[in-house]
């Protein structure tokens, strides 16, 4: 596993575990199939990757209970949780965030997020006086350090960065929003800055990792053994404000895929990179772009 110093942090691992999309019981999301999905945290954390990135609604309120119970077995120093205020789902942030703490069996949270900041509620958001109230938490040591993920316009992206001394921020990027979108101008924003960044969705809500035909063959013609999702992954490690990637895994082959990408620091090359963009048009052309929407809901 890959490593990157993080403030305080020696040794954040550069692949990290998104809790949202875990195996399920019966085709029900708030009904977590839990020998499973403790399977896919047991190799995780057997094999480096120490941040798990939950959330307040993730299958149905049903992940940070699970993320708790999962990784109670294992020292607390071991690992690093994320979690998220959801202002839509519960406006009353001292409230939902204590119900987080609750449900994590953890008496304080390493990264503490905003929600899915979008352009229509943001100023509700910043008028309710959350970020003062998380602010106070951080003196106490209950956040260790805060920040936001965010699914706006740039201009709205400023005006966050302008409101507080955000510690990361987390956004979708991935070689198909950054031909075919606006992840570039986010992340140079970012970096600009010297903020951190999270990254979510490096593999584009699955596109990436399924690719059309016409796609898949001109990546399969330079590498046969490549898995798509490496390609994704590798080309989200080679941007240097990228601190930690997620990966929302469903299943021990993909912690198993991933976790060959992350164990190698190899740099892509200019002609990789010239395949990746052509290979992105070919989603786009077939209106890979209407993914976006459906991202912003569940992120």
């Amino acid at each position: 596993m890959q490593y990157k110093e993080y403030k305080e942090i020696q040794n954040l691992s550069r692949l990290g575990i998104g809790l949202m999309r875990l195996p399920v019981l019966d085709g029900d999301y708030s009904r977590i199939d839990y020998e499973r999905a403790k399977a896919i945290v047991d190799c995780c954390m057997k094999n480096g990757i120490n941040y798990y990135d939950t959330a307040y609604t993730y299958h149905n309120g049903k992940s940070e209970d699970f993320a708790g119970k999962a990784l109670a077995e294992y020292p607390r120093e071991s690992y690093y949780i994320a979690d998220k205020f959801n202002f839509q789902a519960e406006p009353d942030y001292e409230k939902q965030f204590e119900e987080q703490l609750h449900r994590l069996q953890m008496n304080y949270i390493d990264f503490y997020l905003l929600h899915g900041i979008q352009d229509n509620f943001q100023e509700d958001i910043l008028a309710s006086g959350c970020i003062d109230y998380f602010d106070e938490q951080k003196k106490n040591g209950r956040i260790h350090y805060l920040g936001f993920s965010f699914h706006g316009n740039t201009e709205n992206l400023r005006k966050m960065m302008e409101q507080y001394p955000w510690d990361f921020v987390q956004i979708q990027l991935n070689y198909y929003d950054w031909y075919f979108g606006d992840a570039k101008e986010l992340y140079e924003i970012l970096e600009a800055a010297q903020i951190p960044v999270m990254v979510m969705e490096p593999v584009h809500g699955g596109l990436l990792a399924n690719l059309t035909d016409d796609a898949a063959a001109v990546l399969k013609r330079y590498s046969l053994d490549a898995s798509q999702a490496s390609w994704a992954m590798r080309w989200v490690m080679g941007l240097p404000g990228v601190q930690v990637v997620l990966s929302g895994m469903s299943d021990t082959v993909q912690a198993e895929d991933n976790l060959t990408t992350f164990d190698q620091a190899v740099s892509m090359t200019d002609e990789e990179q010239h395949l990746l963009h052509q290979a992105a048009k070919y989603p786009a052309e077939s209106g890979g772009g209407s993914l976006h929407f459906l991202q912003i809901l569940l992120c």
